[in-house]
């Protein structure tokens, strides 16, 4: 593919930046030293109190492809949604401020989506922790997905199984079924944020190509993302997005296809996040116990129905019961185990892949 301006299409590239002045130059540099030309490169400051905004000034003043929107802090949503507000691309990719890409990312992302004429290419990733890159496979094969088959892949994202994951930085999209659809992730949604666009998006378009092999997109996690004390908003946060991704499947011709498996992803993450991203504070052990039957009263006839759901197999529901108050002590003993796997660094790949317990971003 020629990178001449005049006859390729715009690429537009959002990049969501809070506070990364120490990632953010690996990360525009990635960007811009693309082998595909034709980008309009959005740098979205969201609030920074560091140095990030002034580094993005920077750039914009050596690279005319730059441009630069400074907004009060409004978080990863609310940056992203500033992006497409003004993005002029034929196409759209995501880029977070303390992450990078691979130089032929862009460039054989739109190769791939010209040459099988599909509405979006999803490739893979590589996971960083230091200097240990370790790459994420999805056992799916490579090619174009379409009807049921795309279908199944759209039920494996939402449950994060297959090491399907449900991110949106490794995805190049069509900009005209954003508008179309005026898809936007609401921005009081601060866990799934990924899923809930992801799904509004897949389920509007008719073929995809996967070609998960290509890590394009480095994913620099912090291993003490693990050891965050618990806070009772946790419960807040899932509760909203339930709520709002239930009104989104209201929306679509399959919600009953997806809804079961999305009560099971709700079930994953309340254990990562009350488990595995939380302390193990012995003493707020009532105050879980108090959060998870809050949150199952919330929406006791969804996910009563859903636990025992014919769509999923008795050994892929086991992290779903862990959650409830009678297996609590089994839950926090299981996430003991999962937890001290992780940080002691054992093959990240094998954790990735049991039950998609830490495949959210």
């Amino acid at each position: 593919m020629k990178n001449d301006n005049s006859t390729t299409p715009l690429v537009s590239v959002l990049v969501a930046i809070y506070n990364v002045e120490k990632y953010l130059p690996q990360c525009i540099d990635s960007i811009i030293s693309q082998t595909y030309h034709n980008l309009e490169i959005i740098l979205v400051d969201d609030g920074s109190t560091d140095n990030s905004g002034k580094i993005c000034d920077e750039y914009a003043a050596k690279d005319s492809r730059v441009k630069v929107i400074h907004k009060l802090n409004g978080g990863l949503v609310s940056a992203r949604n500033a992006g497409l507000d003004v993005a002029t691309g034929e196409y759209v990719g995501f880029v977070d401020g303390d992450d990078w890409i691979e130089p032929q990312t862009y460039q054989t992302a739109l190769e791939l989506l010209q040459q099988y004429q599909v509405d979006l290419v999803k490739w893979g990733n590589n996971r960083v922790i230091d200097k240990n890159i370790t790459p994420i496979h999805s056992l799916h094969t490579r090619g174009v997905y379409v009807k049921s088959a795309k279908q199944q892949l759209m039920f494996n994202i939402i449950k994060g199984i297959t090491g399907t994951d449900n991110n949106l930085v490794n995805c190049l999209f069509k900009k005209n079924v954003i508008d179309r659809f005026s898809i936007r992730t609401p921005v009081d949604i601060s866990q799934g944020e990924d899923l809930y666009f992801l799904t509004a998006y897949i389920s509007r378009i008719q073929t995809i190509y996967l070609a998960a092999d290509l890590c394009f997109y480095n994913y620099r996690q912090n291993p003490l993302s693990l050891t965050k004390h618990y806070s009772p908003k946790y419960i807040t946060e899932i509760a909203t997005l339930v709520d709002r991704f239930n009104k989104l499947l209201q929306s679509l011709p399959d919600s009953n296809f997806y809804q079961s498996v999305f009560n099971y992803r709700t079930n994953i993450l309340i254990f990562y996040l009350l488990f595995m991203q939380a302390d193990f504070d012995f003493s707020k052990i009532p105050n879980k116990i108090k959060a998870l039957d809050e949150f199952y009263n919330q929406f006791q006839t969804q996910f009563q129905t859903a636990r025992y759901h014919n769509t999923i197999p008795w050994s892929k529901r086991i992290p779903v019961i862990l959650f409830h108050k009678q297996y609590f002590c089994l839950a926090l003993i299981t996430s003991y185990v999962f937890k001290t796997a992780y940080l002691g660094k054992i093959k990240i790949s094998n954790i990735f892949h049991i039950g998609g317990i830490l495949c959210f971003k």
